[in-house]
């Protein structure tokens, strides 16, 4: 980071709703546009066909930060209930 680069951050969260998603969104865009960060967000990759599971190990690997948006629905699969 002291390269002069943006820090590289990754966002994890559960998609519990199209109104949590769009929350998401924005508060990504609001880090990549008004901070300058250097955001991944699954959302913004999802117009090909992907390895989701490599997709994200590849970016926790390389992010300066993780953010993880805690929801009910992030909670109940951290703890194994994937329902």
């Amino acid at each position: 980071m002291s390269d002069g680069k943006a820090p590289r951050v990754f966002i994890s969260y559960a998609q519990d709703s199209p109104e949590h998603m769009a929350q998401v969104r924005g508060f990504a865009t609001l880090l990549r546009r008004r901070i300058g960060l250097d955001v991944a967000l699954d959302q913004w990759a999802d117009h090909r066909r992907l390895d989701w599971s490599a997709w994200a190990t590849e970016l926790l690997t390389n992010a300066d930060f993780v953010l993880v948006v805690a929801s009910p629905a992030y909670r109940r699969r951290a703890d194994g209930q994937y329902r």
